[in-house]
């Protein structure tokens, strides 16, 4: 018995117990690796989505600036008055109409150049060419609206 003992303790090691240790790690790392790249890749796509939700909430605040202004403005102009502005802020009609319009320029000038929404988040320039298109469109309109509602 104690023969037998020695000679199993004298073979070497089978090579099937090698590649066992050796394939493990290999293993381990390469998922590891596989793993990080994922994680890179979530993020960028992550912080791809939140600049275009920033850009989209930009561009939904100028269409609901511009059309809220447009509303008050032919309220104004026709007498009816839905709500007083004048008992709740001290602005008068034309005063609340024009600061709409000043904050729906100011959000399209930072959607075309960059700078903060209305909320302070970060925003980019639009690189979309049809987007910017858009808002280049918009805002030489909304100008031009601006200047209409003060006479």
């Amino acid at each position: 018995m104690q023969d037998e003992k020695k000679e199993k303790e004298q073979v070497p090691v089978s090579r099937e117990w090698f590649r066992r240790i050796y394939w493990t790690p290999i293993v381990v790392f390469v998922l590891g690796l596989l793993s990080i790249v994922l994680l890179l890749w979530i993020d960028r796509v992550s912080e791809g989505e939140r600049i275009n939700f920033s850009l989209a909430d930009v561009l939904m605040d100028i269409q609901i600036k511009a059309a809220t202004s447009h509303i008050w403005l032919e309220e104004a102009i026709s007498g009816d008055v839905i709500v007083d502005f004048e008992k709740f802020s001290g602005e008068t009609d034309i005063e609340k109409v024009s600061g709409q319009i000043d904050q729906a320029i100011r959000l399209a000038e930072a959607a075309l150049n960059g700078g903060r929404s209305e909320h302070g988040l970060p925003i980019k320039p639009l690189k979309d060419l049809k987007l910017r298109k858009r808002v280049e469109d918009m805002y030489p309109l909304l100008t031009q609206f601006k200047t209409l509602a003060q006479q």
